[in-house]
């Protein structure tokens, strides 16, 4: 009986290396901001002499509102990067990089609302360039005929999935400009702080609830 030869294993070829790249850089970095966000909840709280105040409740209003946000980009980011077959980008690189430290400098804000609202809205834009970045790879991977990870009908889906990417980059474009307008109401009006932040966190848990989408249209139903 001839001898079987040993079972090696495939070695992932380099749009599998690139994606599980991403894949892991995003994990850190949205890891490495939850970080910051609790380290700025601790110098908050952590205290003895420490008397919970009106304030307090703003503090904690933002931060779970940067919670909800991380785990929006981190979420959509896993999904596009799989669904997109993300090719690998110096641009992209750079993109990523100052999207991250904005996103760490504006959760470190949460103590201090009118910053909050413009660093969040300067890291905002990073996110909307993030989408004009996607579609940008929808229309390379098209010309080029390379076929993105989605399911049957590909081609209905793929127009579907278009489409859903320049929504969402028309909701970071208003949510942006929102951004910056709380800034200047806060800056204006100081009491409006309260209302502006619970405004600002039912608009985040919407986009949240946006995110059910990769599986409400079958996005992230591929098996390819």
């Amino acid at each position: 009986m001839p001898a079987q030869k040993p079972v090696v294993p495939s070695r992932l070829t380099p749009p599998e290396v690139i994606e599980k790249m991403y894949m892991q850089i995003n994990n850190i970095s949205q890891g490495f901001a939850i970080a910051i966000l609790i380290d700025a909840l601790a110098d908050r709280f952590m205290n003895n002499a420490h008397m919970f105040s009106s304030d307090d409740f703003s503090t904690l209003l933002l931060a779970f509102t940067s919670l909800c946000i991380s785990i929006i980009f981190w979420t959509r980011y896993y999904f596009d990067t799989f669904i997109l077959k993300r090719s690998f980008s110096v641009r992209s690189i750079m993109w990523f990089f100052a999207y991250i430290v904005t996103e760490g400098f504006s959760f470190k804000q949460i103590n201090e609302p009118f910053n909050w609202f413009v660093s969040t809205g300067i890291f905002l834009a990073f996110g909307f360039g993030f989408y004009a970045l996607n579609l940008a790879e929808i229309q390379r991977k098209q010309k080029n005929k390379i076929k993105l990870n989605l399911p049957e009908k590909y081609s209905d889906t793929l127009n579907k999935y278009t489409l859903w990417q320049k929504f969402r980059l028309i909701d970071l474009f208003i949510l942006t400009t929102l951004a910056f307008a709380g800034a200047a109401l806060i800056s204006a009006y100081s009491s409006l702080q309260y209302l502006i932040g619970a405004i600002t966190l039912f608009i985040v848990l919407w986009q949240l609830a946006k995110s059910r989408d990769y599986k409400k249209f079958g996005f992230s139903n591929s098996h390819a």
